[in-house]
């Protein structure tokens, strides 16, 4: 397996679930990493977002870095001040990459990815939009690391 695309064994499993993890003990660095608007980046991060909708397909699959961009596309400077932003706030396994379309012309009841969730949990999940929904698992938020973000999947060095 690539280091590029595995997650790092090396997980401190004696913290407390609410302590987040350094971004640099969950993942091997390099890793690929997308840059989303707040409050997005911060529902992903806290687990109650695991569809990112995008105009474009992607067609890496593996450990993502969830980027906090400084933007404000849904929320004004003032509302920003309440979310970190320009940096890592999560690391997800990026499970699949769907055109929402497809997904409601197949059984509801298909799971993704030989995993439990189906395509009628993320059809039925608040977040879901499209046109093409990134679907997330395993997202382990991590210590606020700043950083430069990007346009489109990007490599993140830490």
């Amino acid at each position: 397996m690539n280091q590029q695309t595995m997650f790092n064994e090396s997980i401190d499993v004696e913290k407390p679930e609410d302590e987040a993890t350094p971004v640099d003990r969950l993942v091997i660095l390099p890793v690929k990493a997308v840059t989303i608007s707040q409050p997005f980046a911060s529902l992903i991060a806290d687990g109650s977002k695991f569809v990112e909708n995008r105009t474009w397909e992607c067609r890496y699959r593996g450990p993502i870095a969830i980027h906090a961009g400084k933007g404000t596309q849904y929320l004004d400077r003032r509302e920003l001040q309440e979310y970190p932003n320009g940096g890592i706030v999560a690391v997800a396994n990026l499970l699949a990459c769907m055109p929402l379309e497809s997904m409601r012309r197949v059984s509801r009841d298909q799971r993704i990815q030989r995993t439990e969730l189906t395509i009628g949990k993320v059809l039925d999940h608040e977040h879901t939009e499209g046109p093409w929904c990134w679907i997330l698992s395993e997202v382990k938020p991590c210590k606020f690391f700043p950083c430069r973000g990007a346009q489109g999947l990007w490599d993140f060095a830490g």
